[in-house]
This record gives structure tokens, C-alpha cells and sequence, in this order.
């Protein structure tokens, strides 16, 4: 599959940066949870939309792919290998402190992103969940971790 920025970023703008907003404390716990376990890595994102609702309240699955099973994560979505490698070269030089790669994937849909010099760290939306778990704990009804 050719993966096409710029067709994506069209296509995907009604709404993509809307969930991204809406849910990015989720985003940056799991950013930093993965990372602490893990080290490096993408959150990954499965979407599932539904016709008729916001994408505020579309159920979606977060889970974080250590840096080594990327590559395969990815040509499970049939990515080409360039793209492959663009990401694993974001992965080894994001500031994990300031930074997250995440993937967004809703049926065919794919959107890479890295989220950089961003408001709140990642780590402060771990800690943001944190103190708040009560309110953010049924979302992790399912393993976090990509193993092989």
C-alpha cells in the first residue's frame, strides 16, 4: 500500500485532529507508559467510526508497539518499506521528554504522525491520568503492550 501524506492529511482533516485533541491525555499516558516499560515506540490507534457520531465519542483501542516490533506492525498495514523506515528514523530521534509517534488507524485510513514540541508533555499526561484514574480506568479494559 502507497502511503500518501499529503492525500491522507486532506482526507483526514475533517476529523483526525479533532480525535487527536479530544483524546491526546489517553495519547500521551499511553506515550509514556509504553516508554517507561518499553522504551521507544508508537501509540497505535485502532479507530472504530461509527456514521451519525462525533469523533469525540467513537470507540478506539490505544495500545503502544515497542520500537523493536514497529516494522512488522507496519507491514501488517501493507506500508511501503520507505515509509517503514521513515518512521523507524523518527522513532530513534523523537524526544520521547517532549514527543510522541502516533498511529491513527480507522478501516483503511492510515495517519502517521509525530507529535512534537507539544503543550503537555507526555509525562505530565501520565501523571494528569494518573490522579484522575477513577474517571479514565475503563479504557484499559485490554492488553496495552504489543508483544510478537
Amino acid at each position: 500500500m502507497r502511503f500518501q501524506p499529503d492525500q491522507w492529511t486532506d482526507h483526514c482533516d475533517s476529523w483526525m485532529p479533532s480525535f487527536i485533541h479530544d483524546h491526546y491525555l489517553m495519547i500521551g499516558y499511553m506515550a509514556w507508559q509504553g516508554y517507561q516499560q518499553a522504551g521507544r515506540g508508537l501509540v497505535f490507534c485502532e479507530i472504530y467510526p461509527s456514521q451519525g457520531r462525533s469523533s469525540s465519542f467513537w470507540p478506539y483501542r490505544l495500545r503502544f508497539t515497542p520500537q523493536p516490533y514497529v516494522p512488522h506492525r507496519l507491514q501488517q498495514l501493507e506500508l511501503e518499506d520507505d515509509t517503514i523506515d521513515q518512521v523507524g528514523r523518527s522513532l530513534t530521534a523523537y524526544d520521547p521528554h517532549q514527543a510522541m509517534v502516533l498511529l491513527l488507524v480507522a478501516g483503511e485510513q492510515i495517519e502517521i504522525d509525530l507529535l512534537q514540541n507539544v503543550a503537555i508533555a507526555p509525562e505530565i499526561c501520565h501523571a494528569q491520568i494518573l490522579q484522575r484514574w477513577a474517571e479514565f480506568q475503563p479504557c484499559f479494559t485490554h492488553p496495552w503492550l504489543d508483544q510478537p
